[in-house]
């Protein structure tokens, strides 16, 4: 790392001590990038083994998975028909993951995985920990995704600790042009406090001056709303958003009871 010329140089005229507290935090700075190369590299060769897995059609994955969804929260304000969350039949108990068990699953598979969503059958702001369990997953250099319905970001405070988190992205599900037509399915959403907050949310980006967390509007097709899609394209444009998607509507029925298939 440093040469003894080096050393002598920089000892000259200070004090010792200071001196090797400032080789240590650069030892320690030394080993944090090689640390970040090795698991960079091992993450990047995992993945061309399960690349490699799918094309040879092989019935054991010679990789680990290298994306993940851990549902940090089942909890949600909204009655969404088509989530067993929202219909009260997601056959688990209503809870927060606390971050000691978010800890021990990050951990487990930080080593192999890039990306991380941690979002699924709820609303990751309901849970306090939430910013804690972004930075962590951050700190082992982990893509980040979150989805929201954003109708926990009223307060700047929230606004700017979401851009400040590391996220790298954020979608939010905009199914409809108004309020009459995006209450229809996202039943006890509040369509004028969505759009608000997401506006407001893209002008934090800017204010701060970065480019993340990435903004990506999501539109589920559906008969109430089919005839809107060129509203919701020009409500686009008008936000800023980095991305739009509309696409059909699916659900995983392993979370349903046979009876309500």
């Amino acid at each position: 790392m440093t040469g003894k010329s080096e050393m002598k140089e920089f000892v000259k005229g200070a004090d010792r001590g200071r001196a090797l507290v400032t080789l240590s935090s650069k030892a320690r700075r030394y080993a944090r990038a090689l640390t970040r190369r090795d698991r960079s590299l091992k993450k990047l060769y995992n993945m061309a083994l399960c690349r490699l897995s799918l094309q040879l059609k092989l019935a054991k994955n010679l990789g680990r998975p290298y994306t993940a969804l851990i549902e940090t929260s089942n909890l949600c304000n909204l009655k969404c028909p088509l989530c067993p969350t929202g219909e009260g039949t997601l056959q688990r108990k209503p809870q927060n993951m606390t971050f000691g068990v978010f800890k021990k699953i990050v951990d487990e598979l930080a080593e192999y995985c890039v990306q991380l969503n941690i979002t699924n059958y709820g609303e990751p702001l309901l849970n306090k920990e939430n910013y804690e369990m972004i930075y962590y997953a951050k700190q082992k250099d982990l893509r980040l995704i979150m989805g929201t319905n954003a109708h926990y970001m009223d307060d700047d405070r929230d606004l700017r600790q979401l851009v400040m988190s590391g996220l790298d992205e954020m979608y939010f599900s905009l199914d409809g042009a108004d309020q009459k037509t995006y209450e229809m399915y996202r039943r006890n959403g509040d369509f004028d406090r969505v759009v608000g907050n997401i506006r407001r949310l893209i002008q934090m980006k800017r204010k701060i001056g970065v480019d993340h967390p990435a903004v990506e509007l999501q539109f589920l097709v559906m008969k109430q709303n089919e005839n809107q899609v060129e509203e919701i394209r020009a409500l686009a444009r008008d936000l800023g958003v980095d991305k739009l998607s509309i696409k059909p509507v699916g659900f995983n029925n392993a979370d349903w009871g046979r009876d309500e298939i």
